[in-house]
């Protein structure tokens, strides 16, 4: 803070001018709720720790058949976001 009023004299005695507007680019959600892929009903913590091994090998079969198209519409919705002007 005390750099910064030591320095405040030497930009005056400068010359320049302070800028009177600054714009700021402020960002802003491109997807909309609306647009957003339902996620799936994905497998709890408490259903994995209370399975058996077999068990946990077809839960985690099934949430990454489920999981993995949720991840790509989503994938899909970022790059249409950042190919937006």
């Amino acid at each position: 803070m005390r750099a910064a009023l030591l320095l405040l004299p030497l930009l005056a005695a400068c010359g320049t001018t302070i800028p009177t507007k600054v714009l700021v680019e402020v960002p802003v959600a491109c997807i909309k709720p609306a647009d957003m892929p339902v996620r799936p009903p994905l497998v709890k913590d408490t259903e994995l720790r209370a399975a058996t091994r077999g068990e946990r090998t077809f839960a985690m079969r099934r949430y990454q058949d489920l999981a993995d198209p949720y991840m790509a519409e989503m994938e899909t919705a970022l790059k249409r976001c950042s190919t937006q002007p």
